[in-house]
C-alpha cells in the first residue's frame, strides 16, 4: 500500500471533555478537529482573502474510523 504524505498538519489539545473515562477519542469530536484543520489549511493556501466577503461551504463530510487491534499496531501480549 502507497504511504500517503501530508503537506499540511495542525497539533490539537484533546480536552478533558473529548475522550471517554478509557481515553478514546468521542467520535463525534473528529468533526470539531476536522473544523479547526479546514480553517488553518484554507488560512495557510489562500492567505490575503477576505473572508467576511468569501465563504466555503463544506457540503458533505464523512467519517471511517478503522478499528484495530492491538497485534495490527505493533504491541506485544506480556505472555509471548
Amino acid at each position: 500500500m502507497e504511504e500517503i504524505v501530508f503537506h499540511h498538519t495542525l497539533p490539537i489539545q484533546l480536552r478533558f471533555n473529548d475522550v471517554d473515562k478509557f481515553g478514546h477519542v468521542n467520535n463525534t469530536v473528529y468533526f470539531s478537529f476536522y473544523d479547526l484543520g479546514k480553517t488553518e489549511y484554507f488560512a495557510s493556501v489562500c492567505p490575503g482573502v477576505d473572508w467576511e466577503k468569501i465563504g466555503i461551504v463544506v457540503v458533505h463530510i464523512e467519517d471511517r474510523h478503522q478499528k484495530f487491534s492491538p497485534d495490527s499496531a505493533g504491541y506485544r501480549h506480556r505472555n509471548e
